[in-house]
């Protein structure tokens, strides 16, 4: 300190994928700038504040080598494809061409452990805020007044002479005519118990905005890839949505996911030499919803989620066949209300689309006797190398191969070796159970026809 500089002890992260992050940020001694001292709550530290010295680099930000290389695959390998997007509150739906041909389909939603963990990141919340609203309420008793079941019981105890029940008022706030409460909640006094639930839902709210952008990142990081980096998308409000669905609207956040497609397209155009991006088509001259590819107009509300052309015959979601419309939008860089459908190329390509959005294999595969091989009824005393003897014939929609994926099958392929696995207990009380163990060798079954 004698010439006036401070010097501090910092500790960096030692983790080893961190080690190229500190070169890159801190290996130019001449581009660092200034340091920030900031603090932070945080509830896991004594005191509940944590310090950091934040040091801005004037550099660029740090991209790793894979990602460079991954970027620099997809500006050559989709170079000609281009993609529609329609963005829905629960998911949004990407479909994708090289000039009509070889049409890609993804859909981006939020599988069932998302939905489980974000349902239990509610239910934590919600805990939270009502211990946070018991905790002000009972430093503040005086700002409150008793809920009618509260004032209830105080009239029983007032009547039968009993002394009264120490208890925190649920009731509505103190408040003037106008509806202001007569004391700020700014000079409420709070407990130390409230300060420490209130840092502790600071942090988790942090940790989830950071998990939900690194979610976002990486199904940018597929879907570019998988698409192209020139994307369409209609310029619609997703602020106005949040007014009708804005629990739905926040879980899924759909805002964020196409912000970070537009960042992801946006850098493999660069590599590639040539614009990029998420562009956005106005709703009003296109109307993509409201369409078809072949050109005919197809009213729907937005309760009607299937599209049903009585031109072409066409029949898929309306979410991918808005998808596959925007795909056919051209426009003007930066002017949304320019963007207009080709009809003409969309009708063009209307096989391919058809093959794309096709709903064929979207349920329950009605499979044949044959395709429950290995498979037995429940109870059975055997596993046999064939179908389950029985004086009953079984066939299972479970179990079995199928020629085309669907949503319970997968291929060409058992769906599970646990089916082949053996049973016990097979003698039933029925008068075809001893036949049944007598003869089961010999019995031959007829195809289901």
């Amino acid at each position: 300190m004698a010439d006036g500089t401070l010097v501090l002890p910092v500790r960096l992260p030692t983790a080893p994928s961190n080690q190229p992050i500190l070169d890159h940020c801190l290996g130019d001694a001449s581009r660092w700038h200034k340091i920030d001292l900031v603090r932070r709550q945080d509830p896991h530290v004594t005191g509940g504040w944590r310090y950091e010295a934040h040091l801005i680099v004037l550099t660029q930000q740090y991209v790793s080598p894979s990602a460079v290389a991954r970027r620099a695959r997809v500006a050559i390998e989709t170079i000609d494809r281009v993609a529609g997007i329609d963005v829905n509150v629960s998911n949004i739906t990407v479909v994708s061409h090289e000039n009509g041909r070889a049409m890609h389909l993804t859909r981006v939603e939020r599988d069932e452990t998302q939905k489980q963990r974000d349902r239990s990141r509610a239910r934590r919340e919600r805990r939270r805020e009502r211990n946070l609203d018991r905790s002000r309420r009972s430093m503040n008793r005086a700002q409150y007044r008793l809920s009618k079941r509260q004032e209830k019981r105080a009239r029983r105890h007032a009547e039968a002479r009993r002394a009264p029940v120490n208890v925190i008022p649920m009731g509505p706030r103190n408040a003037r005519v106008d509806g202001l409460p007569l004391q700020s909640y700014r000079r409420d006094q709070l407990s130390a118990s409230y300060h420490h639930l209130r840092a502790a839902q600071v942090a988790e709210a942090a940790s989830t905005t950071q998990a939900r952008h690194d979610r976002a990142r990486q199904t940018a990081a597929n879907v570019v890839g998988t698409h192209g980096y020139r994307l369409i998308v209609e310029n619609c409000s997703i602020a106005a949505w949040s007014r009708s669905w804005g629990r739905a609207v926040a879980a899924f956040s759909p805002g964020m996911l196409i912000t970070a497609i537009d960042r992801e397209a946006q850098a493999v155009a660069a590599i590639a030499g040539t614009s990029g991006g998420v562009q956005r088509a106005a709703t009003r001259t296109t109307a993509m919803s409201q369409h078809c590819p072949c050109g005919e107009r197809v009213a729907k509300s937005l309760a009607d989620r299937v599209h049903v052309c009585p031109n072409c015959q066409l029949r898929g979601d309306r979410d991918a066949v808005s998808a596959v419309l925007a795909s056919f939008v051209s426009l003007e860089r930066g002017v949304p209300s320019s963007a207009r459908v080709d009809y003409d190329a969309s009708a063009d390509a209307l096989a391919e689309i058809r093959r794309a959005v096709d709903p064929s294999y979207s349920g329950w595969q009605d499979t044949l006797s044959e395709s429950t091989d290995l498979s037995a009824r429940d109870g059975s005393f055997i596993t046999w190398s064939t179908s389950t003897p029985d004086c009953v014939l079984v066939a299972r929609r479970i179990v079995g191969t199928v020629a085309c994926p669907n949503l319970n099958e997968t291929g060409y392929r058992r769906t599970t070796s646990e089916r082949a696995r053996w049973r016990t207990n097979l003698f039933q009380a029925s008068t075809s159970g001893q036949l049944l163990a007598e003869t089961a060798s010999n019995v031959i079954f007829s195809p289901l026809v």
